[in-house]
């Protein structure tokens, strides 16, 4: 069944990309990342009024400086995992970060605060490329490189280990809510001048990152990927509010309807639990005191 569902959605996928530019592309974006229900883009509106759109941090760590973080925290894995060999590539055809498979790809250009270069850490070494390591370890190896729909499990923990790591600031958690009121005027009409008024003007965002928000969702005509980032968190933290352990989940890269399927897959003999266990779930100090404190927070409290 998960090769099924993985030959359904690549076929879905393959789709998408044909029809970039066409009228079916919308529809084909929304069978594959869904878009805002009311509750979620509530949710959206609700951190845009609470959080301060004014920030402070100042982006001094550059591209080098970042790779640096990155590998010092690899070099830590190794200690223990010496078959946890990602690279960390410096490449300027990269507007900011991609991590694909074994590799993390960061653009020349990119900047950002010490504080977010830890939270990108946890983001993309400690979920992203941990998952893809212990993916290999499975019997299925299909773990390694994402069942159908892993997507949005995948960026809700991502999310939450910058939360653990103290590096969720204001400015990513807008960025995030962002997306939601973009991808919902999209696909309501608006056209993207107007996005970017209500970006803007309505909520505040800087010139450069309303452009940007834009953008994204105009990709191929109507993208409407950016609902997975918000969601995905919030139905992280309902799933662990509701008793569900974080380290399962981190086995492999798979998808929230696979969650209830874990133990019978174990009992099959096709997973076993997680060979590395993250950074961001090692600490014994603020973070395992964060986590235990997700419930007491609403979204727009877990800023930094």
């Amino acid at each position: 069944k998960i090769y099924s569902a993985k030959i359904h959605e690549t076929s879905q996928m393959i789709a998408l990309v044909e029809a970039m530019g066409q009228p079916e592309f919308r529809n084909l974006s929304i069978q594959l990342f869904g878009q805002p229900d009311t509750a979620l883009l509530a949710a959206a509106k609700r951190i845009l009024e609470n959080v301060d759109a004014k920030t402070n941090h100042q982006q001094n760590v550059d591209a080098l400086k970042l790779k640096d973080v990155f590998d010092q925290k690899i070099t830590e894995y190794q200690t223990t995992h010496s078959t946890f060999t990602p690279e960390v590539i410096v490449r300027d055809d990269i507007d900011s970060m991609l991590a694909s498979r074994t590799k993390l790809y960061v653009g020349a250009g990119f900047k950002t605060s010490m504080q977010r270069a830890h939270a990108l850490c946890a983001h993309e070494v400690g979920t992203h490329l941990v998952t893809h390591f212990n993916g290999l370890d499975q019997p299925v190896k299909l773990f390694a490189y994402g069942l159908a729909a892993y997507d949005e499990l995948q960026e809700g923990i991502a999310v939450l280990s910058e939360h653990l790591v103290s590096g969720l600031s204001k400015h990513r958690m807008r960025i995030l809510a962002g997306r939601i009121v973009a991808v919902d005027a999209m696909l309501g009409g608006l056209p993207f001048l107007d996005i970017f008024k209500l970006l803007h003007h309505d909520h505040e965002f800087a010139t450069q990152d309303a452009y940007e928000l834009c953008s994204r969702v105009f990709r191929g005509g109507a993208f409407t990927k950016d609902t997975i980032y918000l969601r995905g968190i919030l139905r992280v933290k309902e799933l662990l509010q509701q008793g569900q352990a974080l380290l399962p989940l981190l086995l492999g890269k798979i998808s929230f309807a696979d969650i209830k399927n874990l133990g019978a897959l174990k009992d099959a003999g096709l997973v076993c639990e997680p060979t590395i266990r993250p950074h961001f779930l090692n600490e014994q100090g603020e973070a395992a005191q964060r986590l235990g404190n997700l419930a007491d927070k609403s979204i727009e409290e877990l800023v930094d």
